[in-house]
């Protein structure tokens, strides 16, 4: 095996071993039984729909995303194998294709390696994994390869058409599938104004590499366009410009914190991470906790004319572009949505991967380095293999509740079915996917989103059967002997409401 694949290969191990025990668990969160129901029991029966309909109602469009779930729905239904066995495959695909980024971007191999390992086990890219039915993964992997494919066009003077030809095909699909990852013509041109600025031409030519790219990055967005005309109505709502600004903090923080905060959650070490943000003096804290203490080390640590030298040495038009790309990457999220989630920050914490590496990489020496970037490595990975476990344990309680509901009972035929939390039932402290117990790994109550109902719907196929969670001590009187009424406790366990 050549020396670079052994050096891939290493990161792609490490990234699977924290993954691998995930690809077995049931479903977890509102999110994969309604997504899951909705391909097994709507498009099996009107698949014309997944192209003409939107994402729930919404202004989001995303036709190949509810295709790849419909077909892991149609091969094997009401399982999430193959919705994660998707996932960890195109992570894994994702994981390859940063360690190729970074070696186009000029890094050497342990650079690429590095970045590599780190991205496929930053906390901050285990949620889009570990949801089962988010398809974003793959749809970010996607758009990676056509960021590799633009690279390689850039670098090399052969095939210039073939190579931006494929890029932009496989970014068409992307947006299909992530309207997202349209933020990737912004790294395009983020990357040519640099190196118009370097002095540094494609292989090709200005005119062999623009005039192609060009027309056929407009192909792609006058179909792209076209289709959201036909088919989407209204607009997503804009965020205030001072959430913004916040949630980039955030976001950046969140990032770069060498310690997952989760992590620390579950050694009794800290709240949870949402329950510590109430505070805009912690957010200024997590904005700035993860650089500046790498910053002063090294000034503390390092001679100063040694250390301005290395500083005037870095790479810093690749760094510069990593860095930039990572609000790039963010930037519908914070303009559409004020709701900060984890789930945002998949490609991000790719281009921060990058970064990061680059950056120790040029500063510091081959040993250094090694141990530097070994600590963070293992830092992530840690907090990953946390995170599993708290999704592995989500979905053994979903999968517990499903089991011991009566459900051959309500395979045809109209029903009605009402649970609720069991006595003595402690309240849901909810982060993600991460603090979901009870009736809540199924259905947290979210308004209007029926999650239970979906549930039960995609088990017994039945479009007739009706399903709610009703607030604990607000059953029906009418519920008592009904045989349609059940009581959840934490763990899963079900017994019928008396």
């Amino acid at each position: 095996m050549p020396f670079s694949r052994l050096w891939l290969a290493a990161a792609l191990l490490l990234t699977a071993a924290v993954y691998a025990r995930l690809t077995l668990s049931y479903f977890c969160g509102f999110d994969d039984f309604t997504n899951a129901r909705r391909a097994l029991v709507e498009d099996t029966a009107h698949p014309a729909q997944i192209l003409t309909t939107t994402h729930f109602g919404t202004p989001k469009y995303r036709p190949l995303s509810r295709a790849v779930t419909l077909l892991c729905e149609i091969l094997l239904p009401n399982s999430a194998l193959l919705h994660r066995l998707r996932n960890l495959t195109f992570h894994l695909f994702a994981v390859a294709l940063v360690f190729g980024i970074t070696l186009r971007l000029g890094g050497d191999l342990p650079v690429a390696a590095a970045a590599a390992a780190f991205f496929g086990v930053h906390p901050m890219a285990h949620q889009t994994i570990a949801a089962a039915i988010f398809t974003i993964g793959f749809s970010y992997t996607l758009m990676l390869a056509a960021l590799f494919l633009f690279l390689d066009a850039y670098r090399l003077a052969g095939n210039v058409k073939v190579r931006l030809g494929a890029s932009l095909a496989l970014l068409g699909a992307a947006l299909l599938a992530y309207e997202s990852t349209i933020i990737v013509f912004g790294c395009f041109a983020l990357y040519l104004l640099i190196q118009a600025i370097r002095g540094e031409p494609p292989a090709a030519g200005w005119r062999g590499f623009l005039v192609p790219f060009v027309s056929g990055s407009a192909v792609v967005l006058v179909l792209f366009a076209a289709l959201r005309m036909v088919f989407v109505h209204g607009r997503m709502p804009m965020t205030p410009p001072g959430k913004i600004l916040a949630n980039l903090a955030l976001f950046g923080g969140s990032l770069a914190l060498p310690v997952d905060l989760l992590l620390l959650n579950s050694f009794g070490l800290a709240p949870l991470p949402n329950e510590l943000l109430q505070s805009k003096r912690t957010l200024a804290v997590i904005a700035g906790g993860g650089v500046l203490p790498v910053l002063l080390l090294m000034v503390w640590l390092f001679p100063k004319a040694w250390f301005r030298r290395r500083l005037r040495e870095l790479p810093w038009a690749v760094i510069l572009f990593a860095l930039a790309s990572i609000p790039l990457s963010l930037l519908p999220f914070v303009v559409f949505t004020d709701h900060p989630s984890e789930t945002y920050l998949y490609l991000p914490a790719a281009f921060y991967a990058i970064a990061m590496s680059l950056f120790l990489r040029g500063l510091a020496g081959n040993r250094a380095f090694a141990v530097c970037m070994g600590a963070f490595i293992l830092l992530a990975a840690t907090g990953s293999w946390m995170r599993t476990e708290r999704v592995r344990g989500c979905a053994a309680v979903a999968e517990r509740v499903m089991r011991e509901l009566p459900l051959e009972n309500w395979r045809s035929g109209a029903w009605d079915v009402r649970v609720t939390d069991a006595p003595g039932t402690p309240p849901m402290r909810r982060f993600g996917l991460y603090g979901y117990r009870g009736l809540g790994t199924i259905d947290p109550l979210e308004s209007g989103i029926r999650a239970f109902e979906a549930a039960l719907q995609l088990a017994t196929r039945n479009r007739d059967v009706k399903g709610e969670v009703v607030p604990s001590g607000q059953m029906p009187a009418n519920c008592a002997n009904s045989g349609t009424c059940f009581q959840v406790d934490a763990g899963g366990h079900v017994t019928a409401f008396h």
